[in-house]
């Protein structure tokens, strides 16, 4: 079924929100959150949005979400979590979008999925590390690790944690990334980040577990 005219949007967005944060209040979320997080751009896999999305909710964090149609449902349950929506993804006007938000929104935290909306899983583009040495901003990765929840089989692996599940945040080592950079160094330092992506997500799933 098509949602596709906006009070139908709306109305998602409102029972997306209550069932969310009902669904949330039941798991044991750890992180170790700065009081003055670095305005650096924040990586993390398409796949743990809804994790992502509880952990860090009502802090009025700046968030890019696909232009695509179904990219206003997701828009208008961020909206309602506490984010500020900024429509655009890597296929999607992505870099003009992630750019307006780096421009408009100096010294605020900007989180990003780099390989949404169709993947491939953990891949980070060039144009990213373009955009971040722009910015003059670094590039740090987050992982996530649940114990108990549905994974679909799909190209992202979407987590849906189960109530009263244990959800574990790990911060990655932050990549610097130099004021001007050319194809071919965009190029390894994507591939750089798309690594500590993949091995922050291994460091979650072994805190979880110590």
């Amino acid at each position: 079924m098509k949602f596709r005219k906006p009070w139908q949007h709306r109305w998602i967005g409102r029972i997306g929100n209550v069932f969310l944060r009902t669904l949330g209040a039941t798991w044991r979320m750890r992180v170790e959150i700065p009081t003055d997080p670095e305005p650096a751009i924040y990586l993390f896999l398409h796949g743990n949005i809804l994790l992502s999305a509880l952990m860090f909710r009502d802090r009025g964090y700046p968030i890019v979400i696909s232009t695509h149609r179904d990219g206003e449902v997701i828009a208008q349950i961020s909206r309602r979590l506490g984010y500020r929506p900024i429509r655009g993804s890597s296929t999607r006007g992505g870099a003009g979008a992630v750019f307006d938000v780096l421009r408009n929104h100096d010294g605020t935290p900007v989180a990003i999925t780099p390989d949404g909306p169709r993947g491939p899983r953990a891949d980070v583009k060039p144009g990213l590390v373009r955009l971040a040495s722009l910015a003059g901003r670094r590039i740090i990765p987050m992982g996530f690790a649940t114990d108990r929840a549905k994974r679909f089989d799909s190209w992202d692996r979407f987590v849906i944690p189960y109530p009263f599940a244990k959800i574990q945040c790990v911060f990655g080592a932050p990549l610097d990334v130099p004021p001007e950079v050319d194809d071919d160094t965009a190029a390894a330092l994507a591939q750089r980040a798309s690594a500590h992506l993949l091995d922050t997500e291994a460091a979650a799933e072994r805190t979880l577990r110590a």
